[in-house]
């Protein structure tokens, strides 16, 4: 990972000085004055994305305050709807836009008076592997729903390529490997996971692959 990368990283859902600094920050020669023009500039110059971070923020707190279900839609007052939070007995759902959900246990709202504000927890396991209440918010949220979104993308992808006759032997983050001896090629590949899935209409993606001989 470069250092734009590790920068950039931990801003991208939320992150901050201490963010930065546990990313490496300070290993990069930058000073916390300057790790924070870096999270201020970045947040200038991303308006669309914070303001995604706090809406995701505000429809899981009303969803908990209410008892119900909110949405999310791509603009506001269109017709689709891009996420859907729904709360029911103690535990928030956030539904994606494949129609998979990301399952919280035991989510509710708490007061805290350090911040004077309150704060979404909810149950899961810790760094240490541990199950434990842990408390989240909107950039956290969203990281989550980004993850599992591009698992998503990902999945149907495999999908696809396995159709067409791809033996897939193992996936590594957002690449697949296939063995391919003697049909297949690696351009094939790579235009069958730009395509995307049905309900990700107008995503733009695409791909790039090589292909290797097996020793």
């Amino acid at each position: 990972m470069t250092g734009v990368q590790t920068c950039a990283l931990p801003i991208c859902y939320g992150g901050a000085v201490g963010a930065l600094t546990a990313m490496g920050g300070n290993d990069l020669g930058l000073s916390d004055e300057e790790m924070a023009e870096l999270v201020r500039s970045w947040r200038a110059a991303n308006p669309a994305i914070t303001a995604f971070w706090w809406a995701v923020d505000q429809a899981i707190k009303t969803a908990i305050v209410r008892e119900s279900e909110t949405r999310l839609d791509t603009i506001p007052g269109a017709a689709r709807t891009l996420l859907r939070f729904a709360y029911r007995a103690g535990t928030l759902m956030i539904r994606l836009p494949s129609g998979r959900s990301l399952v919280y246990p035991g989510t509710r709202l708490e007061f805290s008076p350090d911040r004077d504000q309150s704060i979404i927890t909810y149950f899961g396991t810790d760094a240490a592997k541990k199950w434990t209440r842990i408390e989240s918010y909107g950039p956290k949220f969203v990281e989550n729903i980004v993850q599992a979104v591009s698992r998503d993308i990902l999945a149907d992808a495999m999908r696809r390529s396995g159709r067409e006759g791809y033996r897939i032997i193992a996936h590594v983050h957002d690449e697949v490997i296939i063995e391919a001896f003697p049909e297949g090629s690696a351009d094939e590949v790579c235009e069958l996971m730009g395509q995307g899935p049905d309900w990700a209409e107008g995503l733009y993606l695409t791909a790039e692959g090589f292909e290797s001989r097996r020793g």
